[in-house]
Formats: structure tokens, sequence, C-alpha cells
């Protein structure tokens, strides 16, 4: 090396340095800026579950008060009942022998008295307790002279009602055989009671009267209307820790050792702390007695409420984020869980995409450090010049490597992170803030797929690093979702789109679906593409194939009337970036699609053949083995999710006159997070909207700002919405609309909120459909659509329930009847009986009654008559 060489690379490898430090320190900058972003974002994401779980408490804590208010008020209407005191005050002054008390006339006077009245949840018997803990009266002659179960095993709370309170009695065990499932000797399962005193006309106490509950109907059942997601759990829990209704879980708990066979979780796990997870590891080996209680549980011990979203074991040694309500008057404590790998599923998926794109980020910072070192060399030799071409084209060669390599973990994550976006989507229970961040990943996705896709797959099939993934799926199912997904597009197209199907075909196959349908979707995206009238036809058959390999095949093909390909074209048109002479007049695509679908095709066992003739359509045929599953468990979870949800139609404005102003909607909400949800929502279709935070302000701006229509929450601070509604209603009559929202699915009383003023009863988390149709029913509106490739459209609220009016009218006045009663079985029944008259029809009302959406129908009901 020449003196000169080496005084030119000496700044060279000074600035090579320069490069990698301010590199270095870029990556530890962007590295830490982002798991400081991640931190306070999965900080967030607990919050946000944290407060959901409250929520759900609180919800269920009015319910369970709702239901007990009922039962307390059937025990007092008894023990008040002059009949029921004048019998225990000739019980009382009878001797105390079980004899005795059964040939007393007032004891068979109270047992047919009591026969005829139930309570409203259906009570299993009646006790009269004298003052010394003695069963005066029972349903049941084994009960008659005994001590009373309540002040054996619940003396604090026998001592209150005989102090003069009416009171619940939590589940307890029982002193009778309640339980004929177990079969097991001695198993009594659980009963529970509402105690009240019985008074003498003077005001003093006599006896106390008690209604036998069965805590696994009502009481249980309300806690099941709190499960969050496919892990979320609800559940009473007793101060000594005890579950106190039934668990979601109870296979899972037989299966580790929690329970045995024909036990009931109900009194019979203990919540407490495995400090494991027994799900995975090997069953409980421990006493529950012996083991502390869950955080939950040992907060209730002490009377306490709380939150947790930092993550806890619960009894079964999952880690969860909860929240209690400890209820003084009801005596237990409420809790609401879901597993923190489902609650944080949405943070996760943004974690690996920020991961992706830091790593991303970090080797670009690379690359160019590498290419600004590289403008200091161009005063080099020639040698130098042709060492860093060869470097050039080895990191060239590198690149294509690690495309190929990568191809499965880009793909597979993004897929993971598309698909469950879209499932949360449509999720109605998210706040607003994480809607917009699913969104976010949704569209992040979209666009990073849509890119990097086909390069990715061929890179991948060239590098031989294609998998397969065997799964059971519904062939059927692919099908009609193709139909679905293009037959729209070919309509918008004014094609004729046909699925013809082969009744000898299995429902299910073992097939890697992925593939499959990229190979199918790609054919049909071609056929509608290229067509530009006549028909595309999709057509799946079975057949016996000797030209693949033995055994059984069925074939895919794909029709169209386009205007066909030429000879030379098709010898050709299974290479990679090569297009037809219609490819090249549409300029669209890479020319790698029907490269991938033939390569996947031969790469699952099978063949992707091409027939055509210009001026008379093409006929591509997929033909591959034909291998029927027989996983039962695999069939039924894809029975339960075998079709994709088409684009619907979104609503981007009002369709309103020229020089007319949008309708003022005032919008009552004390939640933050539910006005910003409505401002989003109504703000950007263009109403005129303010908001208001209690009752008194809602009046106060009727006044003064004489809004069009009003969202009205029930349950605000200072005045409640429906107090307010009567004010209003007093003021201004009958003629503004006045819609109630609620999320106390059990406890409100529709009959008494329409009584009040309401014009309509909407139920929380809101469906958009809902809030648009409510307000152009009352208002009369048209909105502004936008359809897809047919640009904006306007449209009312007319939908598929105007085919309510061809009904016959037995079925109308049939399925009115169910509608009014609120009776979900008679629905469904009506509305089978409605598919079997207009599909379409009982489509269309199937969502609105699966989110229990009454108030749509009911008035479409109405306009039908």
């Amino acid at each position: 090396m020449t003196e000169d060489s080496s005084i030119q690379s000496a700044p060279i490898a000074r600035r090579r340095v320069t490069w990698s430090i301010l590199a270095l320190f870029f990556l530890l900058i962007v590295g830490l800026g982002s798991w400081v972003g991640l931190r306070q974002i999965e900080q967030r994401v607990r919050e946000n579950v944290g407060s959901s779980l409250s929520v759900m408490v609180a919800t269920i804590h009015d319910s369970l008060r709702a239901w007990y208010r009922g039962e307390q008020q059937f025990a007092e209407r008894m023990a008040r009942n002059p009949e029921v005191v004048r019998a225990t005050r000739e019980l009382l002054a009878a001797s105390s022998n079980s004899d005795t008390l059964l040939q007393q006339p007032a004891f068979r006077q109270l047992r047919e008295f009591f026969a005829t009245r139930e309570s409203s949840s259906g009570n299993l018997g009646i006790f009269l307790i004298s003052p010394d803990e003695m069963s005066l009266f029972s349903m049941r002659d084994v009960n008659v002279g005994q001590r009373n179960i309540i002040a054996e095993q619940k003396p604090e709370l026998f001592r209150k009602a005989l102090a003069g309170e009416s009171i619940l009695i939590p589940p307890i065990h029982s002193d009778i055989a309640l339980d004929p499932v177990s079969g097991r000797e001695g198993y009594q399962g659980a009963t529970m009671f509402v105690a009240t005193p019985v008074k003498s006309p003077d005001g003093k106490i006599m006896a106390i009267l008690t209604v036998r509950l069965d805590p696994a109907e009502d009481f249980s059942r309300i806690f099941q209307t709190g499960r969050l997601g496919a892990s979320g759990e609800s559940y009473a829990v007793d101060k000594e820790g005890w579950l106190l209704s039934e668990s979601r879980f109870d296979e899972e708990l037989i299966s580790i050792g929690l329970m045995r066979e024909g036990d009931q979780s109900l009194l019979g796990v203990r919540v407490a702390d495995p400090g494991r997870r027994l799900t995975q590891n090997k069953p409980a080996d421990s006493d529950a007695a012996e083991l502390p209680l869950t955080l939950m549980a040992s907060k209730a011990t002490r009377g306490k409420s709380g939150m947790s979203s930092e993550g806890y074991r619960d009894y079964r040694g999952e880690l969860v984020l909860g929240a209690l309500k400890w209820d003084p008057v009801l005596n237990i404590g409420i809790t609401s869980e879901i597993d923190e790998a489902e609650a944080l599923i949405v943070f996760r998926a943004t974690r690996n995409i920020v991961a992706t794109i830091l790593t991303l980020t970090v080797a670009l910072a690379f690359v160019l450090a590498v290419y600004l070192v590289k403008l200091d060399e161009r005063k080099e030799a020639a040698e130098r010049l042709r060492k860093e071409k060869s470097e050039v084209e080895s990191a060239a060669n590198a690149k294509s490597e690690f495309l190929a390599h990568m191809s499965h973990e880009i793909r597979t994550p993004l897929n993971a992170i598309i698909g469950f976006s879209q499932l949360l989507r449509r999720d109605e229970s998210l706040s607003e803030d994480k809607r917009r961040t699913v969104r976010t990943i949704e569209r992040s996705g979209n666009h990073l797929l849509t890119l990097i896709n086909d390069i990715l797959e061929m890179s991948k099939i060239e590098a031989g690093q294609l998998t397969l993934n065997l799964e059971s799926v519904s062939l059927r199912g692919i099908a009609e979702d193709m139909r679905d997904m293009m037959g729209l597009k070919a309509q918008h197209k004014g094609l004729r789109f046909e699925m013809i199907w082969d009744d000898a075909l299995p429902e299910f196959v073992d097939i890697d679906s992925g593939k499959f349908r990229q190979i199918v979707l790609n054919l049909l995206s071609n056929a509608v593409k290229f067509t530009e009238s006549g028909i595309v036809r999709l057509i799946f058959s079975a057949e016996q194939d000797s030209e693949i390999g033995s055994g059984e095949f069925f074939r895919v093909e794909v029709k169209d009337s386009g205007p066909g390909i030429s000879e030379d074209d098709q010898e050709k048109l299974f290479g990679a970036f090569y297009q037809s002479d219609a490819g090249r007049r549409q300029q669209g695509g890479t020319g790698l699609g029907l490269a991938i679908s033939a390569k996947f095709a031969n790469y699952l066992g099978g063949d992707l053949t091409l027939a055509s003739e210009l001026g008379k359509g093409s006929t591509f045929t997929l033909r591959l083995p034909l291998e029927a599953s027989s996983n039962l468990e695999a069939q039924a979870v894809a029975a339960i999710n075998s079709g994709e949800a088409l684009p619907g139609l979104d609503i981007i404005g009002l369709d309103l006159a020229e020089g007319e102003d949008p309708p003022r909607i005032l919008i009552a909400e004390d939640q933050v997070a539910n006005r910003e949800l409505m401002e989003s929502l109504l703000g950007e279709v263009g109403f005129c909207l303010r908001f208001a935070e209690n009752g008194r302000e809602v009046v106060e701006m009727v006044d003064e700002w004489r809004p069009d229509f009003v969202w009205m929450d029930l349950m605000m601070p200072e005045m409640n919405g429906d107090e307010a509604t009567r004010l209003i209603r007093e003021k201004h009559g009958s003629e503004l609309p006045i819609v109630a929202l609620t999320a106390s699915v059990l406890t409100v009383d529709r009959d008494a909120l329409l009584e009040a003023g309401f014009s309509e009863i909407l139920m929380k988390p809101l469906n958009p459909t809902e809030v648009f149709g409510a307000m152009a029913d009352f208002l009369k509106l048209r909105y502004l659509l936008k359809t897809g490739e047919e640009g904006v459209k306007s449209a009312n609220n007319a939908s598929s329930f105007d085919r309510l009016v061809d009904l016959p009218d037995a079925v109308k006045e049939k399925f009115q009847g169910c509608i009014d009663l609120g009776d979900l079985d008679g629905i469904g029944a009506c509305v089978e009986e409605i598919r079997s008259i207009d599909p379409t029809l009982a489509d269309a009302l199937a969502e609105p009654l699966a989110n229990f959406a009454f108030g749509s129908i009911a008035a479409a009901m109405k306009n039908s008559e």
C-alpha cells in the first residue's frame, strides 16, 4: 500500500467508526423510546381493562340488589300477612315437639297458604323459626321441631334477623339433599335464604320467616351474564373465601383436581392461590384450606373492595386481572376477572408490530451508515470499486436469502394481527380509544401485507421454505366465502356470478386452507378483473384422477366469459413476472399471482391447468387430493368460525336539502369515554352536537337550545335520566324524541320508562346501526352511504325489515307477541319459521336480535301493519 493510500484510508476508517457510533446511539435512543412507549401503552391497556371489570362488577351488583329486593319484598309480604301472623302465634303457643306441631290446624293452614304462593325465583321451601332457633314450620316434615340450619351455620345473621332486619343468607350447605345429580351418598349441595321477622300486631318480633332459594338458579345466572371474552368470569365469594356461585370452569376444575365428578363448584371450591398454573402443570396436590387466598378473595375476607390491573393468580393458578366489590347488605364479595393473556392480546400484537418495525429501522440505520461511508470512498482505486461491487452483490444475495427465510416469520404475525383486529373491531364493548388502536393496527397490517405479500411468497418458494399446515376446515364454508366475497365484486361490475357445488364432496376436509384460499381467490380475482360482461362460475366437484396419483381428488374450476388467452401467452402465463396482453393492458399486478398459485398447487399434491381460446373465455382448473377430515373437534370450531365478514355500507354524511340545517342532538352522558364515542360516531356524519353531564343540565339545555333529539343516560349525578325526562315532558310535551340509554339489562323496567316519557330504550354497548336507525326513524333522516366501487348514494332507514309487510298475518302476530313479551325462545322459533318463508329477512333479523335490539324490530313491525 502506498503512502497516499494509507493517508486516505485513515479518515475513511475514522468516519466508519463515527457512523457506527451514531448508528448505535440511534439504536439506543429508538430502543429506549420504544420500550418506554410500550410500557405506557401496556399500563393504559391494563387500566382500561380494570375499569371495564369495575363497571362489570357494578352492573352485576345493581342486578343482584334488584333481584334481592324482589325476594325481600315477597318474604316481607308473607311475614305481614294476617293469616301467617295468626298461625305463627298459635304454633308458638303449641309444644315445640315435631309430632305436636305437625298436628296443629295452623300448621296445615300454612302449608295450604304457602303452596299457592311463590317468589319471583321460585322458592324451595318456607321456614318459620322461633327465637330459640327451632323450626316451627317447614314445607318438609323432616325439618319441623329441629334446630334451624341458619342458626347453626350463620348465627350472626340469624341474630340480625331476630333483631328486626330483613337479610339475605348467602349460600350455605343444605340440611337436605337438593342435588340429585351427583348421586353420592351424603352429598346435599348448597342452599340460600331470605329472612325477615314476623311481628305481632303490637310490633313485637315473634319469629323469623325464611324463604329457601336455589343459588344455582337466578343468583348464579346473574353472575353468568358478567363473562368478558372467552376467559372472563364473574363470581361471588364469602368472607371465608368460598365460591358462592357456579364457576364457568367446572370441567377444568375436575381435571386439575380442585373438584370431584358430580360435585358443585358452588361452596365446593375455595378461592385460593395454588402458586402455579394448574392447567399446564400437574393437578393440585395441596389442601385448598392450607393455601393463601387470591388477591380478591383476601380483600373479601376483610370486607374490602378493590381492583388490580397488574395481574395475580386466580384459583386455577392463571394470571388474571380483576375487580371486587364487597356488599355488606348481601354479605358477599362480587368479583369479575379475565385472563391476562386475553386482556393484553391487542397490546401484544402492537408490541410485535413495533418490534418488527424497530428491527427494520435498525437495519436501515446501519445500511444508511454504510452507504454514507461508501460515498467517501469514490476516490479509491478501481480494485476498491470492484471489491465494493462484489460486496453489494453479496448483500443482494443475503437480502434474497433473508426474505425467503423471513417469509413465514413476517406473514404469520401479520395475518394474526389482521385477523384478531377484525374480530376486535366488531366487538361493541371496546372503548373508542381501543377501537382506534385496533383500526390503526388493522390498517397498518393490511398495508404492509399488501406490499410484501407477493414478493415474500415468491422468495420463500424459491428458497424452499414452504411449510404444509394441514387443518380441518369446512370446504363448503370456504366455497361460500369465495362466493360471497367475489360475488359482490362481480355484481358491482355488472357480471353474473354462479357457484356450483357437488354434493358428493365431504363437508370437512384436511387441507392447508391458507394456500388453498390464496389459489382460488387469485383465480377468481383475475376472472372478475378481466371479464367485462357475461358470467363467472366457481365449480367444486369430486373426481377420480389417475394422472396425478392414486386416491380421490376434487376439482375447483373457475370459468369466465372474458377475452380469452392466446396460445403463446398460455405457455408463459405461469412464469414469474409474466403478464398476458390483457394483463398488460390493465396495468395492474406484479405478474406473480399465477406463478405462486401453480407452485402452491404442486406443493399441495395437485396441479393447476388452463384451457382458453381467444374471444371465448378461460377455464382454470385446480385439482387437489381429497382428504376427508376425521377431527370432530376441529370441525365444530370450523363450523362456528367458517365465515369472514363482508364490508358493509359506511354512513359518511347526512342527505340534507339545500339550506337545511343539520339536526341538533343533545347527548346526556356523565362518562367521558361514552361522550367521546358518541361524538366520534355522530360528529363525523355532520350532526350538530351538545353534551350534558347530569339531568339538571339536560333540562336547562332543552329549554335554551331546543334540540331535535335527546340521547338520555339513565344513571347520572344530581338528577337521573327518568326524572329529567318527566320534567321535560311536563314543560314541552311529547313531540321531542328522547331515547334512553342503559346498561342494566336485568333491572330495566321498559314499561315504566316508556310511561316516564321515553320514546325508546336502547341497551349499552351501543350498536351504530341502532343509533343511526333510531334517529332516522324519529327524525325521518336520509344518510349518505359509501358503497365501495359504487361511490356515494343516499338512503333512509329502509332495510330488509321492509319485507316484514309480506309475511303472513299469523306469523307477524306471533312474532309481535314474542317481541312484546321478550320471549327469547319464542323469538328464535319465529325467526326459523320466517327463514323458511324469506331467508334474506331472517338473516337481517339475526344480528339485532343477537344484540337484544328489539326496539328497531318492534318499530319495523309497527310500520309493516
